[in-house]
């Protein structure tokens, strides 16, 4: 599954979580993005540098979700942030 290893936030992005959902800021672009519940854990686990493979296996065991599917919706929110230059990977 891993096509990439580990991701960064980029400087111009900042985050704050409220009630368990996060809302990010692209400082550059003036742009924000409010994540939910799911997602904010997905960025958690990414910015803090875990390997897509490590996130999918933590929000695994912390979710009751098909395997396959959490695989395809934490690529698609990966692809969505990189996309929009929230997330980059070294």
């Amino acid at each position: 599954m891993c096509r990439m290893d580990r991701s960064v936030r980029p400087a111009n992005v900042t985050d704050t979580t409220v009630d368990d959902e996060a809302v990010l800021l692209d400082t550059q672009s003036e742009e924000f993005i409010g994540l939910n519940e799911v997602a904010t854990r997905m960025w958690e686990c990414l910015v803090q540098g875990n390997t897509l493979r490590e996130t999918a296996r933590e929000l695994e065991a912390e979710y009751e979700v098909d395997s396959e599917q959490l695989k395809s919706d934490l690529l698609k929110f990966v692809d969505t942030l990189v996309e929009r230059q929230i997330l980059e990977y070294c």
